[in-house]
């Protein structure tokens, strides 16, 4: 159940920040905000169903409690199978991997599915997701038109989230997770999203990282 509530929460600092860059930029670029709102409103709905998975308990194993990638990742390729022939891979065991790191591939793919089915006309689609000792990494990949990968990005250089992958993004870069696209137009589309197998881990590294960087610009400073 704990995967829940951190998901959540993480969730709900992602809206928080979407919010204030709306505040930030309503009155310098009106789309952006719009955009920013688009996804704290999306991210609303994801932390919505949270609880309602939570409330329900599906996708708990009554062993461990805990959230299971394998079933829900299942499910979410068969949900499809009336438009989009989905196949599934996924080796190695989740055992061991933070619950957050989870729910986060497990999102990814959620939102991979969606853009999928809403823009690349695509007839097949293929999960692969490889659980290994210090991370899990996902390739998500269809038959589709493709996409210039530069709309992703706006004239300033932000990302402004389109095909729903900003939140995507936001959400992995809070656990040390990276996410890249490969498109082009006319062609097929590849996702490959990486997450540590514990975000705490990568936390305290990140922490050391900065200290260290801090005492590095003390010491050059006092030479």
């Amino acid at each position: 159940m704990r995967g829940r509530y951190t998901t959540g929460w993480a969730n709900l600092t992602v809206i928080n920040v979407q919010l204030e860059k709306a505040l930030a930029f309503r009155g310098i670029d009106p789309q952006v905000a719009e955009q920013s709102i688009r996804d704290a409103k999306r991210l609303t709905g994801e932390a919505l169903q949270d609880v309602r998975v939570i409330m329900r308990g599906r996708w708990l194993q009554p062993e461990r409690e805990s959230f299971s990638l394998r079933p829900a990742v299942e499910q979410l390729a068969a949900n499809m199978a009336n438009n989009i022939d989905v196949d599934v891979y996924i080796e190695g065991s989740d055992d061991g991997f933070s619950q957050q790191s989870l729910m986060a591939l497990y999102r990814a793919v959620q939102e991979g599915l969606t853009n999928i089915q809403k823009h690349s006309q695509a007839q097949k689609a293929r999960i692969r997701i490889y659980l290994g000792d210090s991370e899990a990494r996902l390739e998500l990949s269809d038959d589709g038109r493709g996409f210039d990968t530069n709309t992703l990005v706006g004239a300033g250089g932000e990302d402004v989230g389109r095909y729903g992958l900003q939140g995507v993004r936001e959400r992995l870069q809070l656990i040390g997770g990276s996410l890249e696209v490969e498109s082009k137009v006319g062609e097929s589309t590849s996702l490959c999203v990486t997450v540590p197998r514990d975000p705490a881990i990568f936390a305290q590294h990140s922490a050391l990282s900065t200290q260290n960087s801090k005492l590095k610009t003390q010491r050059s400073g006092k030479v």
